[in-house]
């Protein structure tokens, strides 16, 4: 039999417990024995086995005899041990060493009993060189669990490299330099690790040309670690070789346009100098591009270099006159005529006349002297120079004389004639228009509008005339003939009408049908309406309505007419006294217009209806009604005695269903009736 138990946490040992028995007459007795573990487990079952294997041994024994059996107990350990390395360390190098020594501590534990052994680097207290180093230690326990851990060491050189440049050199220029070939020895270095290197930084190489002036050379010592270290001299190279210089050839040249003098130009003088940095300056002379005066003239120059060497030369420039005068015309004109003239009086600046030298003179060779009258068109005027010397030079110009000024037309005078006979037209006849120019040629036509002896119509006709003359100058003129109409319309009105109503539920009334009354006039009709009273077809209120219709034309005269229409249901009224009442509304009709009006606004209305009446006598009684279309009243209001002769007031809609209403007002016996459309929509 084999048993086998992990290691108790945090103990190298484990408890195993086992059964045994035995049998026998008398009953055995059981002893144990143990072999191959470091310590004994104990005295059996439940007993504390320590790590490896024990043998364990069962004995069993009576006075009969005695019989033996074995097994084995193996504890193993599953618990790795436990090892700290310390953090990463970081140390400069030792002074004057590219090393640092470094100590350092690593612990480590276990449940069992272990071995600490170092895998890769140095021991505490070694010297590590700079730079980075790897420590890795391990820790082995008694039943075969490992575990590792590792830091680093890195070690920086920070100690900056020695180095030293050579002494400060002073050199001439080579000849015909401005630069001297030097050399020198590299400066010497040192550092305390064994990787330095050395650089130029600024300057020349040893070998080199190095320029006039003051040339700075550094030189710079780095290490592996980057440290550096650096120097520097100078070179000073001075220049002592005088420049050369070369003038320009000698020049002869012309007199320029106009003058006595030449402007003159040449070329710098060319320099050379072993050195940049030299300059040239006029030192006698006029400067190229100046006014050289008629005969010889001496130019000098100097080149000076930068360290102050100089260096002159010399030339001649001659001028000599052998030039022509020249004349400047003035520019052409261009001039209207004169007024009322085809010609134009002109004035212009006698032309420029200009010598080199001094003398000559300016004359009119041809065309017209400044101030006379130039003819319509193009005159050429030539003018001419002689200089002392008798050489000549001639000028042209033009003077262009147009005409722009227009003809002056006259049309006919403006009529005013009213329409013919019958007629909505006026014939009228008139003579064409006239007209007058500055200069000769033309003609005048008519433009547009009715020629003379037409039938011109109502209203305001235009003629108009152009005259054109020879240059194509144009005017215009308007000759107006107005037709007016005086004549007014005709209106005829429908005879008095006079019917007997019917009552319905109290009210008297009757529909009563008439004639629209005939309008007519010689410019046609322009509106032909009811001005008031009730329209034919509708229904009309008992006692006399009275219509007046109102003709205007296209003119905007007026003519109107009146009639009426009187309604009587038997109450006593003859038709005797109907006649009577009758002809005395007509009589008071006939300035109705002037004595009652009555109005309502807004119309059509909606919720409430403004009726105002002007010109109703108080003290006769007044009295206004309001009908549907059916003759039945809807409102109706009688006049205070004490009512002003303007009244106003106003009437609420709310009972009034929308559609078509008749406002009457009754005053002194006289009717006026207004329609009244209520609308809701």
């Amino acid at each position: 039999m084999l048993l086998t138990a992990n290691t108790a946490p945090g103990l190298c040992s484990a408890v195993v417990t086992y059964t045994v028995t035995a049998t026998g007459d008398p009953v055995p007795t059981i002893s144990h024995s143990f072999n191959g573990a470091p310590s004994s487990p104990g005295t059996g079952s439940g007993s504390s086995f320590q790590l490896g294997v024990t043998s364990v041994l069962i004995t069993a024994a009576n006075p009969c005899g005695m019989v033996t059996c074995s097994f084995t107990v193996t504890v193993t350990d599953n618990q790795p041990p436990v090892i700290t390395c310390p953090a990463n360390i970081v140390k400069a190098a030792d002074p004057g060493q590219c090393s640092a020594v470094v100590s350092y501590n690593v612990t480590a534990s276990d449940n069992c009993a272990y071995t600490l052994t170092q895998t890769n680097g140095f021991p505490s207290g070694s010297a590590f060189a700079a730079g980075l180093n790897v420590v890795n230690w391990k820790v082995t326990d008694a039943g075969g669990n490992t575990t590792a851990c590792s830091f680093s060491i890195t070690v920086n050189d920070l100690q900056n490299p020695s180095i030293v440049c050579p002494a400060t050199i002073s050199r001439n220029t080579d000849p015909g330099q401005c630069s001297t070939v030097v050399t020198y020895a590299n400066p010497t270095f040192s550092d305390n690790c064994s990787q330095a290197a050395l650089t130029r930084t600024s300057g020349l190489a040893s070998g080199a040309a190095f320029p006039k002036g003051i040339t700075m050379v550094n030189w710079k010592a780095t290490d592996a670690a980057g440290n550096t270290a650096i120097c520097g001299f100078t070179v000073t190279v001075t220049d002592g070789q005088a420049p050369t210089i070369i003038c320009p050839a000698n020049l002869v040249k012309s007199t320029d346009a106009g003058q006595c003098t030449a402007v003159v130009t040449y070329s710098t003088p060319t320099f050379a100098d072993n050195c940049l940095g030299a300059s040239v300056i006029r030192t006698g002379g006029p400067a190229s591009g100046t006014v050289f005066p008629k005969g010889p003239s001496v130019v000098t120059w100097k080149a000076t270099d930068a360290a102050g060497l100089m260096a002159t030369c010399s030339f001649t420039v001659t001028v000599n006159d052998n030039q022509t005068p020249t004349i400047t015309c003035p520019a052409n004109q261009a001039k209207s005529t004169d007024p009322n003239l085809c010609t134009a009086v002109v004035t212009y600046t006698a032309p420029a006349f200009t010598d080199n030298c001094p003398g000559g003179s300016v004359a009119i060779q041809s065309g017209l002297a400044s101030g006379t009258a130039f003819p319509k068109g193009i005159n050429t005027v030539i003018w001419r120079a002689t200089d002392a010397a008798g050489l000549t030079k001639t000028c042209t110009f033009r003077v262009t004389v147009n005409d722009t000024q227009a003809p002056t037309i006259t049309c006919p005078a403006n009529q005013v004639k009213t329409t013919d006979a019958n007629l909505c037209s006026a014939a009228t006849t008139y003579t064409d228009a006239t007209f007058t120019d500055n200069c000769t040629g033309g003609s005048v036509v008519k433009l547009s509008g009715l020629n003379s002896g037409s039938a011109f119509l109502k209203g305001v006709n235009n003629v108009v005339f152009k005259a054109t003359d020879a240059a194509g100058n144009q005017s215009l003129c308007t000759m107006t003939v107005t037709v007016t109409d005086a004549r007014l319309p005709v209106v005829t009105c429908p005879a008095n009408i006079a019917v007997t109503g019917t009552i319905s539920s109290g009210v008297c009334s009757a529909t009563v049908t008439y004639t629209t009354p005939a309008a007519t006039d010689n410019c046609g009709i322009l509106s032909n309406y009811l001005l008031s009273g009730l329209a034919s077809g509708s229904v009309f209120p008992e006692g006399i309505t009275t219509h007046v219709w109102k003709t205007t034309d296209h003119g905007g005269l007026t003519q109107t007419c009146a009639f009426t229409v009187a309604v009587s249901c038997g109450t006593g009224l003859g038709s005797e006294e109907l006649a009577v009442r009758s002809e005395e509304f007509e009589v008071r009709s006939s300035n109705f217009e002037t004595r009652i009006t009555m109005n309502l606004v807004p119309n059509p209305a909606a919720t409430e209806v403004t009726i105002s009446v002007e010109g109703i006598v108080p003290e006769a009684g007044s009295e206004i009604s309001v009908f549907d279309v059916q003759g039945r009243i809807m409102w109706q209001r009688t006049m205070k005695a004490d009512v002003l002769p303007v009244y106003s007031f106003p009437l609420s809609l709310s009972e009034f269903p929308s559609g078509l209403y008749f406002v009457t007002l009754r005053s002194d016996g006289a009717v006026v009736t207004k329609r009244l459309v209520v609308s809701k929509l």
